[in-house]
């Protein structure tokens, strides 16, 4: 009987530290993602040390200008320019807050060609026409500037983001690049961006103005003569998802200003859901069904694991339902929200509340399934900067709503989420 005891004392503390859930270490860098349910790593996909949290010491910036021919005007060589100013003074930002780890490039959808020296290329954008490359296909840049990023490196490409087919097939249709923005444009951007959302990168877009004197080409590559006219151009930013959150202060800092519109694309292959009990009574959660145990009128349900910026959520209203016209399913106001907030008890339903969009769901059928398209994600600049015929007006951006799309759905594997309702109680 002793041996017997002996033995389970001194097993029993083996099997239970066995049975223990082990940290996990994602990279193998040797600095585990979590320990007791808080982040260590900061960077759980990418090798990394522990004085920077598990992220890379030395991150690479690989920072590309569009030099096509429809840049011509921001870069006018007698012309002081917001797109020049904007280059200089950022650039230096940059190179110092990543500790001058910074490779510089002049690129289009045919060549590229690397500046090895800031001074250099800022000389170059003061004194010398830089755009001087013709048509330039945005799908085939973005995929030529973004196939061999390693994970520790962060891109920036600056451009007008004008969508386009190459100068031969304009020659042989005008319009082709109108006719088919939507079904052949969009879908090569579409297929660029998957490539880039399956390795785990992520996608920012800031948008700024600047003065424009020169020649614009319209989607029909027909040149218009520009004085000092505002147009606006673009600044994506891709990396890993890791890298980027880890570095994001930093960057956005010397992105951002007052007269900066942003927008991110984020993989989006599990949202979800929450339900909150505190502030719905007569309901519980199995799975992914609700459980409905009495008839309820209006229910608060937070929807979760999509990132959105901030300016978005204070536009988004309501959200799209796709199989009821009749289900209404409204982002409620922040007064709303604080008036919930104060019923809600639980801490851990307390920080899903806090991090997740609350809807109201009402004039809905008990037993219905909701099928609820995810929001895009779009700020109204994006629609306010959308033009399908540029010769109309140069201040805006042909096909930006495509390009935006055509992103959007590359990183949204599934566009919708389902509501699915157990009734549990007899009427």
């Amino acid at each position: 009987m002793t041996k017997i005891r002996f033995i389970l004392l001194f097993f029993l503390p083996l099997f239970f530290l066995a049975c223990k859930e082990q940290p996990v270490d994602t990279d193998g860098d040797g600095i585990v993602d979590m320990i007791d349910g808080k982040e260590v790593d900061k960077c759980p996909t990418i090798k990394g040390d522990s004085i920077n949290k598990g992220c890379p010491p030395f991150t690479k910036v690989k920072f590309y200008i569009d030099n096509s021919a429809s840049m011509s005007g921001y870069f006018k060589k007698t012309q002081s320019t917001d797109f020049k100013e904007f280059l200089s003074n950022k650039l230096v930002l940059i190179k110092n807050a990543l500790n001058n780890n910074l490779e510089i490039g002049l690129i289009n959808s045919n060549k590229v060609d690397i500046q090895l020296s800031l001074d250099t290329f800022i000389s170059n954008i003061s004194n010398i026409d830089i755009a001087r490359a013709r048509s330039s296909e945005l799908h085939k840049t973005f995929e030529k500037i973004s196939t061999d990023l390693k994970d520790s490196e962060i891109l920036f490409f600056v451009t007008d983001a004008i969508m386009s087919f190459d100068d031969i097939a304009i020659q042989k249709n005008r319009e082709i690049n109108r006719i088919q923005l939507d079904a052949e444009l969009k879908s090569k951007i579409t297929k660029t961006f998957s490539i880039v959302a399956k390795k785990g990168l992520e996608t920012w877009c800031f948008q700024k103005m600047s003065n424009f004197t020169g020649t614009y080409y319209t989607y029909r590559n027909e040149p218009e003569n520009l004085n000092n006219t505002i147009r606006p151009f673009y600044i994506w930013v891709i990396g890993k998802a890791d890298l980027l959150k880890y570095r994001e202060k930093e960057l956005r800092n010397a992105l951002e200003d007052q007269k900066t519109n942003y927008h991110l694309f984020s993989k989006i292959d599990s949202a979800f859901f929450n339900v909150f009990n505190d502030i719905n009574d007569g309901i519980s959660i199995s799975g992914d069904e609700i459980i409905l145990k009495e008839k309820l009128d209006t229910i608060y349900l937070g929807l979760d694991g999509i990132e959105y910026d901030s300016k978005f959520l204070r536009e988004l209203k309501s959200l799209k339902v796709i199989n009821n016209q009749e289900a209404m399913i409204e982002v409620i106001s922040d007064q709303q929200r604080n008036e919930l907030k104060k019923s809600i008890t639980n801490d851990d339903q307390n920080e899903k509340f806090e991090n997740n969009i609350i809807v109201k769901v009402y004039n809905y059928e008990n037993d219905d399934n909701l099928n609820i398209e995810i929001p895009n994600g779009f700020q109204k600049w994006i629609t306010r900067s959308n033009i399908e015929d540029d010769s109309i007006d140069h201040t805006k951006t042909f096909g930006l709503r495509a390009l935006m799309e055509g992103i959007h759905t590359a990183y949204c594997s599934n566009n919708s989420i389902k509501i699915r309702f157990n009734k549990q109680y007899k009427e």
